[in-house]
């Protein structure tokens, strides 16, 4: 163990699983890329070789985690989300109890590749099917964590390789996972939006002008219409000179 001092104590619900609420999730060291967390059960389980994330939020916590890897070296498959072993995953940060615990990038990705050639990986954070997180080891690893039943408690503290800080303490997030409108690309839905209609309307007034006899089938009734309304001016002009 590294130090007493930075040993903190993080109170979880005793049960069949030892469970807490999530508070916050980070995608990096920058507080910019801190997000507060809709309420969901966590699952501690240091028998898990992978995590899973809640149902309702699963789609944007990819897109975040994912955001920083190229488009080419990653894609999704029945849920699961591979990538080339040689790629850089931002460092990820779960908040439990107005604390920051570290998980590092590196440990986000398993070898999966037939020769153990690291030539595929997964990412160890899978989409569950369920409303509930399950966070197996990534969240251990590097960390001596003990149970205390009597308390109620999980303690946490680097070990002494000291590849990790001690928990951060922090005020919870308040910025929400969903990206925001890309007014752009609205704007340009709406340009694109206003040239079909503009399109379709100068087609339309094409075809079925009544100056235009190309077509006769569709605008022979509308001709006929203008030929009587002439007639009818025509009659009414001689009945006036009369």
């Amino acid at each position: 163990m590294s130090s007493l001092d930075e040993l903190v104590e993080i109170p979880v619900n005793q049960g069949f699983f030892w469970t807490t609420i999530p508070q916050g999730v980070r995608f990096g060291g920058d507080d910019s890329n801190a997000f507060v967390l809709p309420r969901a059960d966590a699952v501690l389980s240091s028998g898990t070789n992978v995590s899973f994330v809640p149902s309702s939020f699963s789609t944007e916590f990819f897109q975040r985690l994912m955001s920083t890897v190229s488009k080419n070296a990653w894609y999704e498959f029945n849920g699961v989300f591979y990538a080339n072993c040689g790629e850089t995953l931002p460092d990820l940060y779960i908040m439990l109890e107005e604390h920051w615990i570290e998980i590092r990038g590196s440990d986000l990705l398993t070898d999966i590749s037939e020769f153990g050639d690291n030539t595929l990986c997964i990412v160890n954070f899978l989409p569950s099917v369920d409303n509930f997180w399950v966070l197996g080891n990534q969240i251990y690893k590097d960390y001596y964590v003990y149970h205390n039943p009597d308390k109620g408690v999980t303690g946490w503290v680097p070990n002494t390789q000291r590849f990790k800080k001690p928990l951060q303490k922090a005020i919870p997030p308040t910025q929400t996972m969903e990206y925001e409108y890309d007014m752009e690309f609205v704007y340009l839905k709406f340009v694109i939006a206003a040239a079909s209609w503009a399109a379709t309307v100068g087609i339309t007034l094409f075809l079925f002008t009544t100056t235009f006899s190309g077509i006769a089938f569709l605008n022979r009734g509308t001709r006929t219409k203008k030929e009587n309304h002439i007639r009818i001016a025509k009659k009414l002009d001689s009945m006036s000179e009369e």
